[in-house]
């Protein structure tokens, strides 16, 4: 009678904790939220430098807040937002994302950057994304070079081969 006892005390432990679990690969859907930055603008607690195109739709915006941070936001000749950099108050970049036309995230890189020269290199984790949010790769990189990475069907079943490699 102990073991039936025990085994369906486990068994409802499974059960509430797969009913719990958060996959940490499930579908990401993520746009930048542009609105917020421009928010912040409207009620004075940040600064916009924005540079236009010929025909008048915005090429670039610079969010400025409180000399900490700046975002740096890119777009296509569409006026679509492809890409947006994060620096820290001294101008050094801290993160990297490319979007799709859709305006949800296709990538998202960490940044390192060298002081010397000021110049930024690929140097962390990495994450790359289908269009509609499923996880694609998954990836360390350092000093610019990629370590390792795991790709991913759209499914976010990975595949069966991981490349890394190990520098001495």
């Amino acid at each position: 009678m102990k073991k039936i006892v025990l085994f369906a005390l486990f068994a409802c432990m499974l059960g509430t904790y797969s009913c719990n679990h958060i996959d940490p690969l499930a579908a990401k859907p993520y746009k930048f939220p542009e609105h917020d930055l421009d928010s912040l603008v409207d009620i004075d607690q940040a600064l916009v430098n924005i540079v236009k195109m010929q025909g008048g739709k915005v090429q670039e915006k610079k969010f400025f807040l409180a000399d900490t941070v700046c975002y740096d936001l890119q777009y296509n000749k569409f006026g679509e937002l492809i890409s947006v950099y994060k620096f820290n108050g001294k101008g050094i970049e801290l993160w990297q994302e490319n979007y799709y036309p859709n305006g949800q995230r296709m990538s998202h890189f960490e940044k390192g950057s060298d002081l010397k020269t000021g110049e930024s290199y690929f140097n962390g984790f990495y994450e790359a994304y289908y269009e509609f949010g499923e996880i694609k790769e998954h990836g360390v990189y350092k000093n610019n070079e990629l370590l390792w990475m795991v790709p991913f069907t759209k499914d976010r079943i990975s595949g069966d081969t991981i490349l890394y490699e190990i520098k001495r």
